[in-house]
């Protein structure tokens, strides 16, 4: 048998004579073996040290992919104190716009591009990613650091109306305080003018994490996902948002019916507290409007008037009557405008109840708004009791923002820029009356909204009277204490659980 060393070398094609088929002597071996010299101790260092580098690159490659915010922290490169320049590579792109921020119907055509055909199942912030990297757009280089490293904006462009709008706007402004994002409202596109002609500036009230930073380029907004580093969010999008995922995650998960919307109650009503607040020229409008209105309370002697009770014979019920676009949602009413004596008679249904802040023998005093000047008139000659509205105020300032029409959202949006002012004015004014919302001491005070559901007036007024005073004691099955409720509303009545809902989807 022949030895390893005499089996050929090359190719069984070449010519024996070839100098590739000479075989390899039989102590070619040996030779080798005996030609290795020891390595050298700096060689057995070079190979530990490249054996241990090979091994820490290995760990961090799996831990990019694991557990990329633990890698980031670790050197110091944590996304919350960076504001990176590159490409994000999230997959996102708004290059076919050319004109920023979008229309709010262009961020719901993204946002159906993103979210139609699947379901997520994960929790509501996880990041859906893109190759791995979180969904995104890229962002702009910012070398002074100057802009907010992650914000939540809402964007207004008069779709809805304006108590629609601050609805939603209160749950993106809880929102971004929960999750330490800078607050912001764009204007950029809304019919009614500027945010800070009527309300204060939200950077003001609610600063944020990095006070005085400022807002990205609208470029850089991201309607779907929410996770997106500068998130916005208008009444188009909110269906995407503040749907069924929002409940399942920021409801209460024990809680029954009424009680389950608890906690999106307390969102917003810290928003309206701290957050969405009118500014010093509205603040001195609502306040004419409420010193005049109180010349309406009937006055019994001085010395009544000066006792400290005297706040039970300043307290009215607000009444909101909707007309124009909105039709009710209760089917009692067959798709027809809700009559104006069974607002009357609610009043009354309510007067009668054992603490009530009005003596049950007495008309209460009624502050009275709706778009609909006709039935401002209507329900002034049927009601047997005191009413005030904007339309009869002797100050030329709020009688001249009342609404002269009834509101439909297409011919608001028609209406020259300085007639949809002075309505939005007229209208903010109706609604801290018919809410309390904003109120202070020393001031008429609400005793009971009655309202509809189907106008977001009637969804608000249930934020401005609190938990209790709109609800009363509510069981533990989450139904609503009709004893002592005093958010009454004429529409559903009660026939659909829940009974109340914070802001609607359109």
């Amino acid at each position: 048998m022949s030895t390893f060393a005499q089996q050929q070398s090359a190719p069984l094609l070449h010519s024996s004579t070839s100098s590739r088929f000479a075989g390899r002597p039989q102590s070619s071996r040996h030779a080798t073996v005996e030609s290795c010299e020891p390595l050298s101790r700096t060689s057995r260092a070079l190979a530990a040290f490249g054996v241990m580098l090979a091994g820490v690159l290995l760990v961090l490659i799996i831990v990019s992919y694991t557990n990329q915010p633990l890698l980031m922290r670790t050197f110091g490169l944590d996304r919350a104190n960076l504001h990176p320049s590159t490409s994000s590579h999230g997959g996102l792109s708004y290059q076919n716009y050319t004109s920023f921020p979008l229309l709010g119907t262009q961020y719901l055509h993204e946002c159906a591009k993103q979210m139609s055909g699947f379901m997520s199942h994960g929790d509501y912030w996880d990041a859906p990613r893109h190759h791995g990297a979180p969904m995104d757009v890229d962002h702009a280089n910012d070398p002074h650091n100057r802009i907010c490293n992650s914000t939540i904006t809402y964007l207004l462009d008069g779709k809805v109306g304006l108590a629609a709008d601050l609805g939603l706007m209160a749950q993106a402004a809880a929102l971004a305080q929960e999750r330490n994002r800078t607050f912001f409202v764009d204007d950029t596109h809304w019919t009614r003018g500027k945010w800070t002609e009527y309300f204060e500036d939200v950077t003001s009230l609610q600063r944020g994490p990095e006070p005085g930073c400022l807002p990205p380029p609208p470029q850089e907004f991201v309607a779907c996902p929410r996770t997106a580093r500068h998130w916005v969010i208008n009444s188009l999008t909110a269906k995407y948002h503040l749907g069924h995922s929002f409940e399942e995650h920021y409801e209460d998960p024990y809680g029954h019916q009424l009680n389950r919307k608890k906690p999106v109650f307390d969102m917003a009503q810290k928003s309206f507290a701290s957050t969405i607040r009118p500014n010093e020229e509205m603040r001195t409008l609502i306040k004419i409007a409420k010193v005049e209105f109180l010349r309406k309370f009937p006055r019994e002697s001085e010395q009544l008037e000066a006792d400290k009770h005297t706040t039970l014979h300043r307290s009215y019920y607000s009444v909101h009557i909707r007309r124009g676009d909105r039709i009710p949602h209760g089917w009692m009413h067959h798709r027809k405008p809700i009559a104006t004596q069974v607002y009357i008679d609610a009043i009354f249904q309510r007067l009668h109840k054992s603490d009530s802040l009005i003596q049950s023998s007495q008309s209460p005093v009624v502050y009275l708004a709706s778009d609909s000047p006709p039935m401002l008139e209507q329900f002034a000659e049927a009601y047997n009791g005191t009413t005030f509205s904007l339309p009869g105020s002797k100050h030329s300032e709020l009688n001249i923002l009342a609404s002269p029409q009834d509101y439909h959202q297409e011919m608001f949006d028609k209406l020259p820029l300085q007639a949809r002012r002075k309505a939005t004015k007229g209208a903010l004014i109706d609604l801290a009356l018919i809410t309390g919302l904003w109120g202070g001491e020393q001031e008429p005070r609400l005793d009971s909204a009655v309202v509809s559901v189907s106008s977001n007036f009637g969804r608000l007024a249930a934020i401005g009277l609190g938990w209790e005073g709109a609800f009363g004691n509510v069981d533990e099955m989450g139904d609503i204490d009709n004893t002592r409720k005093k958010w009454i509303d004429v529409d559903l009545q009660g026939t659909e659980l829940p009974v109340w809902q914070a802001f609607e989807l359109f």
